[in-house]
C-alpha cells in the first residue's frame, strides 16, 4: 500500500528481438528482476514497485512507437509514479534525440529516471535553483 511518503517506481523493460526472449540475462523477466531488486534496495527511501508492467518485447529501441513506452509516458503525465527504473539507458531508446525527448517529458512530469546498470543515474539529481 503506497502512502504519502512512498515513492512509486515503474519498471520499464525492452528487448529488441524475439530470439531468446526468456533465456538471456537481458530478457524481459531478467530486466524486471534487476529492476525489482534495485527498487527493493531503495525501500528505505520509500520506493515501491507499481503493479503495472511496462514491457516491450521484440521491439527495437530505434523507434518510440512502442505500446508500453506510450503507456509509461501517459502514466507519468497522470502522476502514477515518481521514478522510472530500467536495466540500461538503451532500453529507453537507442536514438539520442528520442532519448532526450523522453527524459525531458519525464522531467516535466516530475519523474526521475534511474538505471540499474548506469551508476551515474543512481545519485539524486541536484536540487532545482531557487
Amino acid at each position: 500500500m503506497m502512502d504519502a511518503t512512498s515513492v512509486p517506481a515503474a519498471i520499464y523493460t525492452r528487448k529488441s528481438n524475439s530470439r531468446n526472449l526468456d533465456i538471456e540475462v537481458t530478457s524481459i523477466d531478467a530486466q524486471r528482476q534487476f529492476g525489482e531488486s534495485f527498487v527493493a534496495a531503495h525501500a528505505g527511501e520509500g520506493w515501491e514497485v507499481v503493479p503495472e508492467r511496462y514491457d516491450d518485447p521484440a521491439i527495437s529501441g530505434a523507434t518510440t512507437n512502442r505500446p508500453a513506452l506510450r503507456r509509461l509516458l501517459a502514466d507519468a503525465k497522470a502522476g502514477k509514479f515518481k521514478v522510472v527504473v530500467c536495466y540500461k539507458l538503451d532500453r529507453i531508446s537507442r536514438n539520442l534525440r528520442d532519448f532526450l525527448d523522453i527524459t525531458d517529458t519525464l522531467q516535466k512530469c516530475g519523474v526521475r529516471l534511474a538505471c540499474v546498470g548506469t551508476p551515474s543515474t543512481r545519485a539524486r539529481p541536484p536540487a532545482a535553483p531557487s
